[in-house]
């Protein structure tokens, strides 16, 4: 899911393949974006068997985000892993590991 809150967009990973839509919408974001910058916004946790297809999806767009901030709740499976080696290839992306508070 991606949500618009100015030129941030905030996406989330979908856990389920099923939940995934089977076709693409028209790129209307590509249009509303046009010419801007936008900062894209990702929160992880334990989705290594989804964070490389997100991956895959975002850096083959069109029209990339200035800066892609892919945050880390304390994963404990190989998520920061694979985040950390798409950031390498990628300098748009930056990795953050937040260290999971207890309650």
């Amino acid at each position: 899911m991606v949500e618009t809150r100015g030129a941030v967009l905030f996406a989330t990973i979908r856990s389920r393949v099923d939940a995934m839509p089977t076709h693409h919408p028209p790129r209307t974001m590509d249009r509303e974006l046009e010419g801007r910058d936008y900062v894209l916004v990702t929160a992880a946790y334990n989705d290594e068997r989804h964070i490389a297809d997100t991956l895959r999806s975002v850096t083959s767009q069109t029209l990339l985000p200035r800066c892609w901030i892919i945050l880390s709740d304390g994963a404990t499976d190989r998520t920061d892993e694979i985040v950390r080696d798409w950031a390498s290839r990628y300098p748009f992306i930056e990795f953050v590991r937040v260290e999971k508070t207890e309650k």
